[in-house]
């Protein structure tokens, strides 16, 4: 399968998703699976666990999640929470 019929998939799919009202999120996710699977076969999903694109898929997720400039973000979320809910923001 080639890049020009992999981005029609992409793009057709991706407008009739968000046209019935599914959300980006969801959207995107299902059709990343769907590429997978047209562009590597349905076997893809069952045989080989821990090899190939799959894999390479969880350990980017991995290496994206234990980075530690990402730590500040809940913890920024959650000192704004805290000086909103004691009134200090207000007073500031």
């Amino acid at each position: 399968m080639d890049i020009g019929t992999i981005s029609l998939i992409l793009l057709f799919g991706m407008l009739l998703l968000l046209a019935i009202g599914m959300p980006l999120g969801f959207a995107s996710g299902f059709l990343a699976v769907v590429v997978l699977v047209l562009k590597f076969g349905p076997d893809l999903l069952f045989s080989n666990f821990g090899t190939g694109p799959l894999n390479i898929l969880a350990q980017r997720i991995y290496g994206v999640t234990t980075e530690y400039v990402l730590i500040s973000v809940p913890l920024f979320i959650l000192m704004a929470t805290l000086l909103e809910r004691s009134v200090i923001a207000r007073d500031m």
